[in-house]
């Protein structure tokens, strides 16, 4: 059987896309098939199985920014307020409702609930609603007249490809005892007084610093390109950006990069920064790493950065643990296309071939249907659509309007 809408990964914007759609449906509104494939289940990388967390961190979104948020359906017209009613019985609030806990977390300030706790109302959602998912991990991709896409489970067929998540944690700089990949970090247990140095600034970056400062090592260094690492603030000027990516198309490219920058790159929050702020052990070094290697007993991880003037520098930091925090490639879901849609991607989104494409040559291709342009409008990519259709699709800050524009262009197809 051939459905609507495969998407890999049974995250957030998985999960909320196939939300709206079972609605539209219990509804009797028209309404795309769609399934979800991942091997590590339902909100996977949210628990410690998935590499990217030990499940214990706190979320960095307001939960209240559910599966329905901002509840301002357009897709089925006339019917669209009852689309929000009806999501919102699947919010998180009623969530804690339906576990007896709703009094108690308000009573306790409404704090930021846990990763795994944020997993567990994921598949709360899909247990209530019925949504099909697939526990298998994707092999192969490859778009005929329909996306022909083998699994572990077996090969499957859809209209629509949907990518999301973040992929591997597996990535690490060097195979070199002491250095770690962000899967690997979560079961150390550093020595007591042990310097680490820390490669990247963004969100990994932060949990991991977070979890390296209610232990006893010693001076933590991270490494990134930026000037500083940011604070990620929560005003409403940049909410607003975030929740109503309508305002987004006002600006222009200059104020775009911009606000990304401010708010979306090299950023930790606002209470991670309080701890840095009041634990003498972390700075920051200015550079991009380029290698990690062993020395005097220890590892040598090297840096390189230009200066005012053109001028290049280089250094290094002596540490006893280096972690790879900066994340996968945005553009992590081209080893699974096959070499013919992947080049065809490649083309189509002006690079010669797919080991010259950018992110950003792919981001600037996503239309209002959060769709890559090429490709017959066949391949969806929310977690690139940040800068051309707002900033709030690459995360959790508005995944209603993510299902609501994500279920218009299936049925466009």
């Amino acid at each position: 059987m051939t459905v609507d809408l495969l998407v890999v990964g049974a995250g957030p914007k998985g999960v909320a896309v196939a939300a709206k759609a079972a609605v539209l449906r219990e509804l009797g509104c028209p309404a795309p098939s769609v399934r979800l494939v991942d091997p590590l289940g339902v909100g996977g990388h949210w628990r410690a199985r998935g590499g990217w967390t030990d499940g214990r961190h706190g979320l960095g979104t307001p939960p209240e920014k559910d599966v329905g948020f901002p509840y301002r359906t357009r897709v089925a017209g006339a019917r669209s307020g009852e689309v929000d009613e009806a999501l919102a019985r699947h919010g998180w609030a009623a969530f804690l409702i339906d576990r007896g806990e709703f009094a108690a977390w308000i009573d306790r300030g409404r704090p930021a609930p846990l990763h795994e706790q944020w997993a567990d109302y994921l598949q709360w959602v899909v247990d209530r609603l019925g949504i099909s998912v697939l526990s298998a991990e994707v092999t192969s991709a490859r778009l005929a007249e329909d996306w022909e896409v083998d699994t572990t489970a077996g090969r499957l067929t859809a209209r629509g490809l949907m990518v999301t998540g973040p992929g591997s944690s597996a990535r690490r700089i060097a195979r070199v005892p002491g250095v770690c990949s962000l899967a690997d970090f979560w079961g150390q247990r550093p020595a007591e007084g042990a310097s680490v140095a820390v490669i990247g600034s963004g969100e990994s970056s932060a949990s991991v610093v977070d979890q390296l400062l209610d232990t006893r090592v010693g001076e933590i260094t991270v490494i990134s390109p930026s000037a500083a690492i940011f604070t990620r603030g929560e005003g409403q000027f940049e909410n607003r950006l975030y929740t109503d990516p309508h305002r987004w198309q006002e600006l222009d490219e200059p104020a775009r990069r911009d606000l990304l920058g401010r708010t979306d790159r090299s950023v930790y929050s606002v209470r991670i920064q309080q701890r840095v702020g009041c634990d003498g052990r972390v700075e920051h070094r200015r550079g991009t790493v380029r290698a990690v290697e062993e020395s005097e007993g220890a590892l040598r991880v090297r840096y390189r950065r230009t200066e005012a003037g053109g001028i290049a520098h280089e250094g290094s930091v002596l540490a006893d643990l280096v972690v790879d925090a900066r994340g996968n490639s945005p553009l992590w879901f081209g080893a699974y296309l096959e070499p013919g849609t992947r080049e065809r991607l490649a083309r189509e989104a002006g690079a010669a071939d797919w080991r010259a494409v950018r992110a950003q040559d792919i981001e600037e291709r996503i239309d209002a249907t959060l769709r890559f342009e090429g490709l017959n409008g066949r391949l969806f990519l929310p977690t690139l659509a940040g800068y051309r259709q707002g900033p709030g699709f690459a995360n959790l800050s508005c995944l209603g309007e993510l299902s609501d524009r994500i279920v218009s262009g299936v049925k466009g197809l």
